[in-house]
């Protein structure tokens, strides 16, 4: 099985449309289908996406040994989504704009 495949096992796994799936992760329901259809090649940037907002487990996705979720990145999701629902929307365009930061550095 590709990672492309278990992107979409993933998604429906957790029951989300890929419209809803791609809305959650800030990309575009075409973008996803094309995923999921191999026409596109899940980059590491996705992969890392997917798991911190899913709390999916990289090397599963990566590679489909282990099992699906990582519960304690899950976790960590989950509070940190709650705690992002408490911040004024200027703090939650603030945060955004760090994170993306953060991941350009990341990723270069």
């Amino acid at each position: 099985m590709s990672v492309n495949t278990r992107v979409k096992e993933v998604r429906e796994f957790i029951g989300l449309s890929q419209a809803k799936f791609a809305e959650n992760l800030h990309l575009s329901s075409g973008y996803i289908s094309s995923l999921e259809k191999g026409i596109r090649i899940v980059n590491p940037r996705i992969i890392k996406l997917i798991c911190t907002v899913y709390g999916v487990n990289e090397v599963w996705l990566r590679t489909g040994v282990l099992q699906m979720y990582d519960r304690e990145a899950a976790t960590r999701s989950e509070q940190a989504v709650q705690l992002f629902s408490e911040v004024c929307p200027e703090g939650q365009a603030c945060l955004l704009q760090l994170i993306k930061s953060v991941l350009s550095i990341q990723n270069a």
